[in-house]
């Protein structure tokens, strides 16, 4: 069996999004946190293992999700899913101007949704801690990889022309 869980108690700020991923069984399963709480698990055999308990105050998921208000940003993001990446890097993936790319970014980072790491002159990109996991369930409950303008993305990311 897995390690017990405790669960952090939910206060005002943080009563409006909450994403809850549990392992169970090598299976990654998004659930309610209220779910969770009401123990929808007890006793009925489950190994939970790993889990994740991510919120965000009402204010951040408005931001974030005005911020997905874009099909170009929404495709930087799927870019961004496993790695980090120049806005080069991007330009070549997505097939856009380096300056609209850039506008993009940062609308993403004002958002909290991507943050910058510097090597000399170079500025990589990549998704915060806080946005990756709620991107990974968004990705794998809306079945995003069936998308063929992220196909295509993903194509020119594995180095496709």
């Amino acid at each position: 069996m897995g390690k017990p869980v405790s669960f952090p108690p939910l206060d005002d700020t943080h009563n409006a999004a909450l994403i809850v991923t549990v392992w169970i069984g090598g299976r990654r399963v998004p659930l309610s946190y209220q779910h969770l709480l009401s123990g929808g698990f007890a006793g009925a055999g489950f190994d939970i293992s790993v889990i994740t308990v991510m919120s965000h105050p009402l204010p951040a998921v408005v931001q974030i999700l005005s911020a997905l208000a874009s099909v170009t940003r929404c495709r930087i993001v799927a870019s961004l899913r496993d790695t980090e990446r120049s806005v080069s890097s991007l330009v070549k993936i997505l097939q856009l101007r380096p300056s609209d790319i850039s506008n993009h970014l940062a609308v993403l980072r004002a958002a909290g949704i991507v943050s910058t790491t510097r090597h000399g002159r170079c500025v990589l990109y990549r998704l915060t801690d806080r946005c990756a996991p709620l991107f990974q369930t968004m990705w794998d409950r809306l079945e995003l990889g069936s998308d063929t303008t992220l196909a295509a993305d993903a194509w020119r990311a594995a180095g496709g022309s």
